[in-house]
């Protein structure tokens, strides 16, 4: 995890704004302050989130691991508020926070809130089938860590009350708003684009599921896999269309940039050539945003193996201001000879044509009858 870009001084990026009206939720039945529980993988990160935290008066457990977290969770019934990054090593944030209010009592009540970097489809119907509370976005304020923090304390404080005392009434009422962590990224998708990737994304009933009947994840399986960077892809796709995300351009050489395509194929089994052509007016560095290119790449190498090993063939030509990816796909069981390409029209295809065309570029690819794809990026280098 990245750590928060909040502005001032490293010391003083998380402080937080005294006399701004939180307060310390009390349990009902011993009046001992709940207390907050960090999650993070990075020690950086967890020691300025509980200092920050701990100024304000609550009392702040850390965790550097979702198995440390989940010991503490079962010693420490005080805890009323979990704050986890999502993507850690091992077990990550939500697969964590799903065991952890697994079976949970009301009376012991816990609420989630989720740290992320980008909200995606899939991580935001996972938040909504486990009931998280809420989510923080990086780059984030101390001012809306402070609140959420707060708001999710005394949550876990009313429902605690309420089952003590017997209520059955909802104790959210009375709270302000909360950010939800679904709606942003799925509400970047045409209806009949969630409609097509995903049953879930498409029915908001499916995503208020009571978190005492979980549902089975849509990271199970292959289809599962690719229906999940389907939906993660058309997501950023659609904000940077919109004008609510930013191309993240950082210079890279061609052999690099070579470097990093091949890198990727191999992760999908693939053996890998290439070749690099340099024009003389070639720029020695290009500004590209490299790793959203990357995901392109990643589609069109599943759309070509289809879980099989393979062999890629890769040709770079670079001038100035300009580049040309040519990309041969074949899986290992494809027939040797070359019939005439046909135009691609595949979904998988199809979302990495348009993240392409999103970041400046240009996509154009062909199936081969046989098997596999040839395909040709022309990058645009700013």
């Amino acid at each position: 995890m990245t750590v928060p870009n909040f502005p001032g001084r490293a010391p003083d990026r998380l402080a937080l704004p005294r006399g701004a009206g939180f307060s310390l939720p009390r349990g009902a039945a011993t009046g001992e302050a709940l207390s907050v529980l960090i999650v993070d993988d990075e020690a950086e990160v967890r020691e300025e989130l509980t200092v920050a935290l701990g100024r304000r008066g609550w009392s702040v457990l850390s965790a550097g691991s979702a198995r440390m977290a989940l010991c503490l969770l079962a010693s420490r019934p005080d805890v009323g508020a979990l704050v986890t990054d999502v993507r850690m090593p091992g077990m990550d944030g939500i697969a964590m926070a799903e065991a952890a209010l697994a079976g949970r009592r009301e009376a012991e009540a816990l609420e989630v809130l989720l740290v992320t970097g980008y909200a995606s489809v899939a991580q935001g119907l996972a938040a909504s089938r486990i009931g998280a509370f809420g989510v923080l976005h990086k780059p984030m304020r101390g001012a809306d860590l402070a609140q959420l923090v707060a708001d999710a304390l005394a949550s876990a404080a009313g429902r605690r009350r309420a089952a003590r005392s017997g209520q059955e009434e909802s104790v959210h009422r009375d709270l302000p708003p909360r950010p939800s962590y679904a709606q942003p990224a799925a509400a970047m998708l045409p209806l009949a684009e969630r409609q097509a990737l995903s049953p879930l994304a498409a029915d908001p009933a499916l995503a208020t599921e009571r978190r005492a009947q979980p549902r089975p994840g849509l990271d199970e399986g292959s289809d599962g896999r690719l229906v999940e960077k389907l939906a993660d892809r058309l997501a950023d796709v659609r904000a940077l269309e919109d004008g609510l995300a930013l191309p993240r351009p950082s210079p890279v050489s061609a052999h690099a940039l070579m470097s990093q395509v091949a890198t990727q194929l191999r992760s999908q089994g693939a053996h890998c050539s290439r070749r690099i052509t340099l024009q003389p007016d070639a720029d020695p560095a290009f500004e590209i945003d490299a790793a959203r290119l990357l995901q392109a790449i990643d589609l069109l190498a599943r759309r070509a193996f289809g879980g099989q090993a393979g062999t890629a063939e890769l040709s770079l030509d670079a001038g100035a201001g300009q580049a040309r990816l040519d990309l041969l796909l074949r899986p290992e069981k494809a027939e040797p000879v070359e019939p005439e390409p046909q135009p691609e029209r595949g979904l998988p295809v199809a979302v990495a044509r348009r993240l392409v065309a999103a970041l400046g570029g240009r996509l154009d690819a062909w199936t081969i009858p046989t098997g596999g794809l040839r395909a040709r990026l022309v990058i645009q280098a700013g």
